[in-house]
């Protein structure tokens, strides 16, 4: 049975280990290659990238996020910056852009429709009402 004294040695003796033995080890997958830094794939922040790419950077790298994946934006080129100026604010911030999401940069925005409030339509105007798309089933 444990008494008192053995409990708080044991418990003392852990809390030293925990404290000392991080300092002599490297965090490690299961078979032994170092773990790489924590990413973030800039998508999931789609909506406040396109707002204010800059500030939303510097956000995600005070959370400590060390490397980046870009995506698309409605902004010409890398969210409205060329490519060496963004690579410049992410390696100033810290961070390593790793990789620019497929189909992306640089994205042009779809046209507007023609219709007030109408989503925006693939491949230029919508039909006007009551007129079929050009080459669509048309009955006679």
């Amino acid at each position: 049975m444990t008494n008192r004294r053995d409990f708080l040695r044991n418990a003392g003796a852990l809390a030293v280990g925990g404290l000392v033995l991080p300092q002599f080890v490297e965090a490690n997958d299961l078979f032994g290659a170092a773990i790489r830094p924590i990413g973030i794939q800039l998508f999931t922040l789609f909506r406040l990238m396109n707002e204010d790419p800059k500030g939303t950077l510097e956000e995600v790298a005070a959370v400590g996020y060390k490397e980046i994946e870009s995506a698309f934006s409605t902004r010409e080129g890398y969210y409205g910056f060329k490519p060496k100026e963004f690579k410049a604010l992410v390696e100033g911030l810290g961070m390593t852009w790793r990789a620019h999401h497929e189909g992306g940069a640089p994205f042009r925005p779809r046209p507007q429709a023609t219709a007030p409030g109408a989503p925006p339509s693939v491949g230029g105007a919508p039909p006007a009402v009551g007129q079929a798309p050009a080459g669509g089933n048309q009955r006679p």
